[in-house]
């Protein structure tokens, strides 16, 4: 990462990876997430700030991508500068006449908030599937050592019983 860059941390699964990194600027930090409309705001705001107050560097906001259950992979989204899309890039070439800074403002406001939102979203996803995926493996150690201790206490069982029995036998036969 650039000396002028910062970066946005979304999610637990991250917390580890940028914990004690000190060479990667922390813009925010979102590791434990509720109320989702609130993240956003703090997130978007946080965002804007910086385009507002001329930072001039990169950002980039780091998030675990779900693919399935047992699959996250780390994403890494440059969010500023806000890259152009050439016109090939686009699929309808459009012009729209707009009155004041209200509507630059706003749609500014819903790009940022969209792009939080599925950061945390896709993020929120892949904690719970690695949730998932732990609890069904702590599910599937838990019945295999439910299982060897059983199989452990029949025998130890079995050998007493064969004790007794032997002892029993040399009894009746001593008579």
């Amino acid at each position: 990462m650039a000396i002028n860059s910062a970066a946005i941390v979304i999610g637990s699964l991250l917390k580890s990876v940028f914990k004690n990194k000190s060479e990667r600027p922390l813009a925010l930090r979102i590791f434990k997430f509720k109320l989702l409309i609130g993240v956003i705001k703090r997130a978007k705001d946080k965002i804007i700030n910086m385009v507002e107050e001329g930072h001039s560097g990169s950002c980039y906001m780091y998030y675990n991508k779900f693919k399935n259950a047992m699959t996250q992979i780390l994403q890494k989204q440059q969010i500023l500068p806000v890259k152009k899309t050439s016109d090939k890039e686009r699929d309808v070439i459009s012009e729209y006449e707009y009155e004041g800074e209200n509507l630059v403002h706003d749609v500014i406001n819903l790009y940022f908030s969209g792009l939080v939102k599925y950061a945390l979203l896709q993020s929120k996803a892949s904690e719970e599937g690695a949730r998932m995926t732990a609890m069904d493996n702590a599910t599937r150690n838990a019945a295999d050592l439910i299982d060897k201790l059983t199989l452990k206490l029949n025998r130890s069982r079995q050998a007493i019983i064969t004790t007794e029995l032997t002892e029993i036998i040399s009894g009746a036969e001593a008579l």
